[in-house]
């Protein structure tokens, strides 16, 4: 939960930037919530892996370069806290997905193979 209030406030303080450049408002749309059941343990340990451990970890090293190449300093300070938490929320990813490795034994790790293949395929 932490992490999804903090992905929120990313977002908004990137429409605060984004507002900020332009010189008018800019709007962006929440997603709905969801009532998607819990997946099985082999698709979390699998999108843990994916979203959590792989996107999270590339945000944050995005984020850390353009805070190191902006001359604005507010800008600077925004991407700095966003590598930050990005860094947190990957490190999260890998510690579900190990937990759920550990949980699920070898038939998970088929299943979690199985998973990382139909979502990276057509990558």
């Amino acid at each position: 939960e932490q992490a999804a209030e903090e992905e929120l406030e990313h977002a908004q303080m990137c429409l605060a930037m984004a507002a900020r450049r332009l010189g008018r408002p800019v709007r962006g749309r929440v997603p709905l919530r969801t009532n998607r059941p819990p997946p099985p343990l082999a698709r979390l340990a699998a999108e843990s892996h994916l979203d959590g451990w792989q996107n999270e970890g590339e945000a944050a090293s995005a984020a850390a370069h353009r805070s190191l190449d902006s001359r604005e300093p507010r800008q600077a300070a925004v991407e700095r806290r966003i590598a930050l938490e990005e860094n947190e929320h990957a490190r999260f990813g890998r510690e579900i997905d190990r937990w759920a490795r550990w949980q699920g034994g070898r038939a998970l790790e088929r299943r979690r193979a199985e998973f990382l293949e139909q979502a990276t395929a057509g990558r």
